[in-house]
């Protein structure tokens, strides 16, 4: 008997490359978490290193085109605070001058987080949050202090 749905897998395997979470990816399809992990992991190790590679490459572009435009954020000149619709100002020297402009720098504190997580995601894609291993060596040794052996008999 054929297996029936292969091209929902392939669409599952590749929302959860795209960043879908398995929770999503089983309410969307109407499936467990545990069947989405379970098509995942098949869809996973089906996977060659030269596609691997691929994604990898894909991915990493992205990442560098949201760095990207997140720092073009990051460095584009403050919008005006508004409250109530109108532009705040700071009250000018004499009653006839408007006043500078309040910035609001919301937009720029935001593109500097989105731009810590997708740093963040980077890091993780390139295996540089990887734990570094240590090779420890040494001797362990029992005593038994202050027993009577004696006692024990």
């Amino acid at each position: 008997m054929a297996y029936k749905n292969i091209a929902r897998d392939r669409e599952i395997w590749a929302k959860r490359c795209a960043g879908m979470s398995t929770a999503d990816l089983a309410r969307e399809y109407r499936l467990s978490v545990r069947r989405v992990e379970e098509i995942c992991s098949k869809h996973r190790g089906a996977m060659t290193m030269q596609s691997r590679d691929d994604i990898r490459a894909e991915y990493q572009a992205q990442l560098d085109r949201a760095r990207q435009l997140l720092q073009e954020l990051i460095e584009a000149p403050l919008p005006p605070a508004f409250q109530g619709g109108e532009a705040l100002r700071v009250p000018g020297p004499d009653e006839d001058s408007p006043g500078e402009l309040v910035r609001d720098a919301g937009t720029r504190l935001q593109a500097i987080k989105r731009l810590v997580e997708v740093q963040a995601r980077a890091a993780r894609l390139l295996g540089l949050d990887a734990p570094e291993k240590i090779e420890q060596s040494g001797i362990i040794r029992y005593e038994i202090a202050g027993v009577d052996m004696e006692k024990l008999r």
